[in-house]
C-alpha cells in the first residue's frame, strides 16, 4: 500500500547548487503544492520536527514525488559582482540553464535537495 505525504500549507522547496572558483549560485524553487509518495507507511514521523522538516530523499520508504506551480528564487554568494548577478539571473530563466552555466565554467555539485516542512497530512493512496 502506498502513502501520500502532503505538506498542509504547501511547504516544499527544491534547491540546486552551482560553484565556480570562490563563487556560489543557488537556484531554489518554492513549490506552491506537492506531495511525496512512499511504498509503505513512513517511519520518519516519530522524530519529525515541523520547524526543520525533512529532505525527501532521506525518507526511507520514498518512491516518488510531484510538484505544482513553482516560483524560482536565485541566491548569490557575496563574491559575485552585481553585473554578473544580472547575467546569471537571466541564464536561470532559460530552460537549458544547466548546460549554459556549464559552458561558462559553473559546476553543479550534483546535489538537489527537496525539503518539506510544517504540518503534514499522510494518507493511504492508490496513486
Amino acid at each position: 500500500m502506498r502513502y501520500k505525504i502532503k505538506p498542509e500549507k504547501g511547504h516544499m522547496v527544491e534547491k540546486e547548487r552551482f560553484i565556480k572558483e570562490n563563487k556560489e549560485l543557488i537556484i531554489g524553487i518554492l513549490w506552491k503544492g506537492g506531495s511525496v509518495y512512499t511504498e509503505s507507511r513512513p517511519t520518519f514521523t516519530n522524530n519529525y520536527d515541523p520547524k526543520i522538516g525533512i529532505q525527501i530523499f532521506d525518507i526511507k520508504e520514498y518512491v516518488g514525488h510531484e510538484t505544482i506551480d513553482g516560483e524560482v528564487k536565485v541566491f548569490f554568494s557575496e563574491t559575485i559582482l552585481f553585473n554578473e548577478q544580472d547575467f546569471l539571473y537571466a541564464i536561470t530563466n532559460e530552460p537549458s540553464y544547466h548546460e549554459i552555466l556549464r559552458g561558462f565554467g559553473w559546476e553543479n555539485d550534483e546535489t538537489t535537495d527537496i525539503v518539506i516542512w510544517g504540518d503534514l497530512t499522510i494518507t493511504k493512496t492508490d496513486e
